[in-house]
């Protein structure tokens, strides 16, 4: 679960004329404000090849009219400017007043190479941390990454994201089954084992005006997330991880809300023509509700439904679960590609809006019996709880754009000044 950090607020609005301030004259932006107190510090050069730095304003309070007028703040009221020479933005603006009710708030700014690197810490029962990665010049955010833990149990969460490269994001989280009786469980010493950690690649999910309506018949290019069992991205929950590794095969996948799914499949030949759909090549989506750490005991409530959408015809079929909802694909292409293997690319609407989601790539051999399957999650067969889930793109933080039948980043980093 991703959760916002009320203290912190990204602007990222031009503050003053371009060429109005220099790294050399930072008093500018005391000027008139009484109290101010302010901190210059070198950057290095931007991707211009210019010097970039980072202006610090500090004062006792908020000033009158900002966001957290008449609250304490621990640290003071601090500023964080980038200058970038010709122009100079506003970052953030802090006020650490202890950041919840156990008062654990903490700000950290690291300033390295044409770059910036908030942490930050708080919560109450619930803790939560955070950390932001900046570029300066050109002003993006590239990585960004969170967890939070119940401080009464050994509840917890761990995430990443890299707007550089949307295949690195991750989160993995464990909360215990609650016991019979409905009751929070006493934690064990083990716990959690290994194999009851849930773990995912996290899909990207677009705004539903993201794309141009009727947007079907395309193919997920870099505006995605590609698991592949050569380089280990992913997760082989059945099977020979070797043979999948061999057969070169990988997926790629991307949502757009409120419930579509765009899959490609990449295996060195669609095996089909066995005894049912479970031995030919097909893709397997799983639903459910949202499950998370932040439940401190897990009821079981959440169920799991399964279905599969044959590669070879795109017939699609209930499974686990027994669904009575069944999702429809929109459109389905199929092309060679360059090492003689073949790229089935499908858009389907979901039986189910986006809450929990994992895709499978099930190969089979075309006779009687499944080889192995590539997730998106460590999946257990059936168990909500090891679904994945999604990564929300704002169109304010990213557009992905429909290049010759493929949906790519149109630029790399998270926008800070929103869309272009």
């Amino acid at each position: 679960m991703r959760r916002p950090l009320a203290a912190v607020l990204v602007v990222g609005a031009a503050l003053l004329a371009p060429g109005a301030l220099r790294a050399a004259d930072p008093q500018v932006l005391c000027d008139g404000r009484p109290g101010c107190q302010v901190k210059a510090t070198p950057a290095g050069l931007g991707k211009n090849g210019k010097p970039v730095g980072v202006i610090e304003l500090t004062f006792e309070q908020p000033p009158q009219g900002a966001w957290a007028e008449g609250i304490e703040c621990r640290d003071g009221w601090r500023e964080l400017y980038v200058d970038a020479g010709d122009e100079t933005t506003e970052l953030l603006e802090l006020c650490n007043d202890g950041y919840g009710a156990a008062g654990i708030g903490e700000d950290e700014i690291e300033i390295g190479d044409n770059s910036l690197t908030h942490s930050q810490v708080g919560g109450s029962a619930w803790r939560w941390g955070r950390t932001d990665v900046y570029q300066l010049q050109p002003l993006r955010e590239l990585r960004e990454a969170w967890d939070g833990y119940w401080s009464l149990g050994l509840n917890y969460e761990t995430g990443s994201w890299d707007w550089t490269n949307w295949s690195q994001g991750d989160v993995e989280w464990w909360s215990p089954a609650c016991r019979s009786d409905g009751e929070i469980p006493e934690p064990g010493p083990n716990d959690p084992s290994d194999e009851e950690i849930n773990r995912a690649v996290l899909i990207p999910r677009l705004e539903a005006t993201a794309l141009p309506a009727g947007s079907y018949d395309v193919s997920p290019g870099t505006c995605a997330t590609t698991l592949s069992a050569e380089t280990g991205r992913g997760f082989v929950v059945w099977g020979d991880a070797a043979a999948a590794a061999a057969d070169a095969a990988w997926m790629k996948l991307l949502t757009v809300e409120p419930d579509l799914l765009y899959v490609a499949v990449r295996t060195q030949r669609i095996a089909a023509g066995g005894k049912s759909w479970l031995s030919d090549d097909h893709i397997e989506i799983w639903q459910s509700p949202t499950v998370s750490y932040y439940e401190a005991c897990l009821t079981g409530e959440a169920k799991a439904e399964q279905w599969a959408v044959r590669l070879i015809d795109s017939a699609v079929f209930a499974a686990e679960g027994t669904p009575r909802e069944m999702p429809q694909v929109l459109a389905r292409s199929s092309t060679v590609d360059s090492g003689g293997g073949v790229i089935v690319s499908m858009t389907l609407k979901l039986a189910q809006p986006l809450e929990n989601l994992s895709v499978v790539f099930s190969k089979g051999d075309g006779a009687s019996r499944q080889l192995w399957l590539l997730a998106s999650s460590a999946l257990r067969f059936g168990q909500a709880v090891s679904l994945g889930t999604t990564f929300a793109v704002p169109a304010t933080a990213a557009t992905c754009v429909v290049d010759e039948g493929r949906i790519n980043v149109k630029r790399w980093g998270r926008a800070i000044e929103g869309p272009e």
